[in-house]
């Protein structure tokens, strides 16, 4: 995932720098293993932050409406800010359904749509291990490795792993969005 990572990065810090964004959510890296932070930054320089993984499993569009909520202390409203998100194709769902509930203004809204190849589920993981503690993870060619606390190195296969809800899933990316990043033919077909 690390093209469409970087494009992320390209593309965030693009619109930050060009004033067409205010502020990019998207997601940081976890302190633990197997687990994204929603990230949230407002810098050009700051994109070297956003990561793009197989635990980027938050769903971001629920930090939306706040962004856009009114401020009720003051009497004059500032304008929205112009707000972009990258967002998997089950999150570009519901960001399409809070524009409907008009929660979430469109023409405020830039959507950075992520081509998705599943999340993997710590908990499923941590199951298959054991009661160890999961210190570190790596990722390579559908194998998952996974090292315990006593060290112990397990492997996995990627599906072996993937949440119950990608398992199934047949929109890898959002239905509406304003950039794209990774192929877009990965939007058809389940996963397992």
């Amino acid at each position: 995932m690390t093209s469409v990572q970087e494009e992320i990065r390209k593309k965030a810090a693009q619109l930050l720098a060009d004033g067409k964004a205010d502020i990019v959510i998207g997601f940081g890296e976890g302190s633990l293993p197997m687990r994204a932070t929603p990230c949230f930054i407002t810098e050009p320089d700051a994109a070297g932050r956003l990561v793009w993984n197989s635990y980027c499993s938050n769903n971001l569009a629920v930090y939306l409406p706040g962004c856009f909520a009114p401020d009720l202390r003051v009497k004059e409203q500032p304008p929205p800010p112009k707000v972009a998100v990258i967002l998997k194709g089950c999150d570009g769902r519901s960001a399409v359904g809070l524009i409907k509930e008009q929660q979430v203004p469109k023409e405020n809204l830039i959507i950075i749509a992520a081509a998705c190849e599943g999340m993997l589920d710590v908990t499923v993981a941590q199951r298959l291990i054991g009661t160890s503690e999961i210190v570190s993870v790596s990722e390579s060619d559908g194998t998952v490795t996974i090292k315990d606390e006593t060290g112990k190195a397990s492997q996995f296969s990627r599906d072996q792993l993937l949440a119950e809800a990608c398992r199934f899933c047949t929109h890898r990316v959002p239905p509406l969005c304003d950039e794209t990043n990774g192929p877009s033919s990965q939007a058809a077909g389940a996963l397992a």
